[in-house]
């Protein structure tokens, strides 16, 4: 239904804009192929069925970004699994770890999928490869990897979202005891501060894939 408001009755994507498809149980690494094991970004969402509609539409718009190559969804249940496969869709089989049904609203089983999530980043770290992860609510408009590759450049290990919504008041990180709502991330502060693992960039390394365990 998502896709229809934007005129995709039956979308289905390209495959000349997506890799070659593995086999089923193909592991992080083979579907990960086309990208560079030393600073390549892979871009990875995950979830079950009951995220299909959400998962489609991130499928659609990192295509659109040409990044179609890079992309993999971790399917955690074997509807959302065979449905990517059928759409050739880079899908990594952790089918199983959840029921078919939308997690958000049940306690347990949104703690067990931030478990699997962490599991999940950390499969692709372990191929050497970077991760940008998102959630599958996310559309992607702009493509962020140079900022992301330079980050990882400079040093950085880890770059989570926020839920601070003063763009200004987030780039803002002279030293203040204060700040507009959520976005207390500047020395010194102490007002709220929530950092959004929604989207966040891992650089490959062994501090990253500690962190996830």
């Amino acid at each position: 239904h998502m896709l229809a408001q934007d005129g995709f009755e039956q979308w289905s994507p390209d495959p000349s804009l997506l890799p070659p498809q593995a086999p089923a149980g193909a592991s992080m690494d083979e579907l990960l192929s086309a990208v560079p094991r030393a600073g390549g970004i892979a871009w990875l969402a995950f979830g079950n069925s009951g995220a299909t509609e959400m998962l489609l539409n991130w499928v659609h718009h990192v295509i659109a970004l040409r990044k179609g190559h890079a992309m993999v969804v971790a399917c955690y249940d074997d509807g959302l699994f065979v449905h990517l496969r059928r759409l050739r869709v880079p899908a990594y089989n952790y089918s199983g770890a959840l029921p078919p049904v939308h997690f958000r609203g049940t306690p347990f089983l949104f703690h067990r999928m931030g478990f699997l999530k962490a599991m999940t980043i950390k499969e692709v770290l372990l191929s050497g490869r970077h991760v940008l992860v998102s959630d599958s609510d996310v559309a992607w408009a702009k493509d962020p990897t140079a900022e992301l590759a330079a980050f990882a450049a400079a040093g950085a290990s880890i770059a989570p979202s926020t839920d601070c919504l003063d763009a200004a008041a987030d780039a803002d990180k002279t030293p203040r005891g204060a700040s507009p709502f959520m976005c207390g991330h500047s020395p010194g502060n102490t007002a709220g501060a929530v950092f959004n693992t929604g989207v966040i960039f891992l650089a490959a390394s062994n501090s990253t894939v500690a962190f996830c365990e």
